[in-house]
């Protein structure tokens, strides 16, 4: 079955819009398409990141949109997934996340206070 604008009992104004509106959805389903996977791209970036070490300090990156950021003991900063939780991460606790894990194991006096997913 094949459908054709033209044989339309429609005037050739209508075509016109009836054209590039069906051009348009097209057009809006692809860029949808293309630029919908980034919570897979996210998703698989934070997979390969790995971090280990005591907690140093907690602040706010001024210069990278105000984030929350954690200051490891081995010097590494990272980003404070933990801010304004239930769970907020404190001085001297000890974080492990591990590559092609989505957990984050935090160690509260040697002991695991909480593993969160944070790909949920």
């Amino acid at each position: 079955m094949r459908f054709d604008i033209d044989e339309l009992d429609l005037s050739p104004t209508d075509k016109n819009i009836l054209r590039f509106m069906i051009l348009f959805i097209i057009l809006l389903a692809f860029i949808l398409f293309y630029f919908g996977n980034d919570e897979k791209k996210m998703n698989s970036d934070f997979l390969k990141i790995k971090f280990s070490g005591i907690v140093d300090s907690t602040y706010i990156d001024n210069r990278n949109h105000n984030e929350s950021k954690i200051r490891l003991n081995t010097g590494k900063h990272i980003s404070n997934y933990f801010k304004g939780k239930a769970w907020d991460i404190k001085v001297g606790d000890s974080v492990l996340k591990s590559e092609g894990d989505g957990y984050i194991k935090v160690y509260r006096d040697k002991e695991l206070f909480y593993n969160i997913n944070l790909l949920e």
